[in-house]
């Protein structure tokens, strides 16, 4: 197959996919500007599509008849862009369409040349424009965030004026005194050994986000969510947990249906207050790691996202050849760092860790997932000395910040309160509760 004809069918598979599958437009217009597709149908069908960035789903061929160039779309292989798209995946589009980009860059740079030598030019002129010409070829195959020493002297001053603010809440201050919060572009990973309430943690962040954004909302500062991916649980499962927390009720009752008067009333509060959050639940068969960017990336193209939280980081895999599972952890958290980056949102994953041998955990144990330590900005380890000596109490938590990139460490003392599901300051009092026997010491699935 000739260099014209890969061309050419990338360009469709390209185009297709965008138009069969929401997430893969997504990416694929975040990347191909109209230009950088050689074909005139396919300029046509792109322009068509810029002006469909929030459609849902796959889109018609009519619509993008209606919307787009008609007689430049005549040349367009409807069949085969009606087939070629099938079955990509957003990384594979993304993959393609960078492909593409420096294709176009390449082409559009030899054009430029040639008509350069057309002219009659000296040669300081002519090495000049040529530079121009390679140098703009260059950017347009890198997406460059380099700033000047003057810009990022001014940003230093400014921050003297306005400090870092703090980030989105956790819902523990203690644990905030200590990050200030979750902060955008920051990989952040939360681990503990099995049965600890890592997740208990995970679902009061959520909660806590969720509240904060809607008092941003309230006060007209932006309309964002919170997306909470689980490879454990149903969507159902996570809203009777964070209905317990809401309502201060037993959430082994409520999956019982055994319910005082009051806790009822309780509840159904809870539920209106719930219903007005800005969470979005998602709750794949499988945690693939490129499934679970296309989705982020599709939902933030939507509505901008504030934060994303992954339970957890050991139930994820992502496609391709790796020489063992460390390799391929590896690979899925350099990955969420970039997302975190690309969108300038935290990302937040739970980590599970072994449980083998009974000192305390420290981010040490996590060597054995792969770079997650190093990829991530703050590592933090849960830990309830409950689970290893009996006599402590057992809903005293510790989450020891052992990795603060650009910050300080620290140890957080919590309270985890099993039957509410949530984690809260060890100076609060807990609420009244009414479930009927004390919980396990292993806790609640959450």
């Amino acid at each position: 197959m000739s260099g014209c004809d890969t061309l050419e069918r990338i360009e469709t598979v390209v185009v297709s996919a965008a138009i069969l599958d929401e997430s893969c437009r997504v990416v694929a217009l975040s990347t191909l500007s109209t230009e950088d597709l050689s074909s005139p149908a396919h300029r046509a069908v792109w322009q068509a599509l810029g002006k469909l960035r929030d459609a849902r789903g796959r889109v018609d061929w009519d619509t993008v008849l209606r919307l787009g160039d008609r007689r430049a779309l005549e040349g367009a292989d409807v069949a085969a862009l009606r087939s070629l798209g099938r079955g990509k995946t957003a990384a594979q589009t993304e993959e393609h369409a960078r492909w593409l980009r420096r294709a176009s860059a390449d082409r559009l740079a030899r054009s430029q040349v040639d008509a350069l030598l057309a002219r009659s030019l000296s040669p300081e002129v002519f090495l000049v424009e040529g530079a121009s010409i390679f140098s703009k070829a260059q950017q347009r195959c890198v997406s460059s965030s380099a700033v000047t020493p003057t810009d990022a002297a001014v940003e230093v001053f400014r921050r003297l004026e306005n400090p870092l603010p703090k980030g989105l809440p956790s819902g523990v201050e203690a644990l905030d005194r200590i990050t200030r919060g979750w902060q955008g572009s920051r990989l952040y990973t939360i681990g503990a050994r099995p049965a600890v309430g890592k997740t208990a943690i995970a679902g009061t962040a959520v909660l806590s986000i969720a509240e904060a954004l809607v008092v941003e909302r309230s006060h007209g500062l932006g309309d964002r969510q919170v997306l909470f991916f689980s490879g454990e649980m149903p969507a159902v499962e996570i809203a009777t947990r964070m209905l317990s927390q809401l309502a201060h009720v037993d959430s082994q009752r409520i999956e019982h249906a055994q319910l005082a008067a009051d806790e009822m009333e309780r509840l159904q509060s809870a539920a209106q207050r719930f219903s007005t959050l800005p969470i979005l639940i998602e709750t794949p068969d499988a945690l693939d790691f490129d499934d679970v960017v296309a989705v982020t990336q599709v939902h933030h193209s939507r509505t901008r996202l504030a934060a994303v939280v992954v339970d957890y980081f050991g139930l994820m895999s992502k496609r391709g050849r790796f020489d063992n599972r460390a390799g391929e952890l590896s690979a899925i958290s350099r990955g969420l760092k970039r997302l975190s980056r690309r969108l300038d949102i935290p990302v937040i994953m739970l980590a599970q860790i072994n449980r083998t041998g009974n000192d305390k955990p420290t981010k040490e144990h996590l060597k054995d997932s792969g770079s997650v330590e190093e990829d991530s900005d703050v590592v933090m380890i849960a830990d309830r000395e409950h689970l290893r000596r009996r006599e402590v109490d057992p809903s005293e938590m510790t989450i020891a910040v052992d990795k603060n990139r650009g910050g300080p460490t620290g140890l957080a003392r919590v309270r985890f309160i099993p039957h509410e599901t949530r984690v809260t300051d060890a100076t609060s009092e807990a609420p009244p509760s009414h479930h009927d026997s004390a919980p396990s010491d292993d806790g609640v699935p959450w």
